[in-house]
């Protein structure tokens, strides 16, 4: 089975708001690090993780059954705190009925 997946760098994975937020209105979210694109042929379970490069898991981007069709999934730098990670080297993994399917590394500096 054909799985396609593409990172990208510094781009957000959602729009971004163009005029200052209103009173009431959703914050902004913070800038994105990298973004993982990937499309699945059917509806399978999968999982998006970032590991440091001690191979330990720094946050679970995605975890669960999703739909046949593109999906996206950015990470802000951020740990499962929401602690801005340390400087260094991460992995973007993407796993799909529990088997790797993607790796891509990141660079935090």
């Amino acid at each position: 089975m054909a799985y396609r997946a593409t990172l990208d760098y510094g781009r957000p994975a959602w729009p971004l708001r163009a005029a200052a937020p209103r009173a009431g209105a959703p914050p902004t979210p913070p800038p994105t690090v990298a973004v993982l694109r990937f499309a699945l042929p059917r509806a399978l379970r999968a999982a998006v993780l970032v590991h440091d490069a001690r191979g330990q898991v720094t946050r679970t981007l995605l975890t669960g059954e999703l739909a046949a069709g593109e999906h996206a999934c950015g990470w802000d730098g951020r740990d499962e705190h929401h602690v801005l990670a340390p400087a260094g080297e991460y992995t973007l993994r993407l796993e799909v009925a529990e088997r790797l399917v993607t790796a891509r590394r990141v660079s935090i500096s």
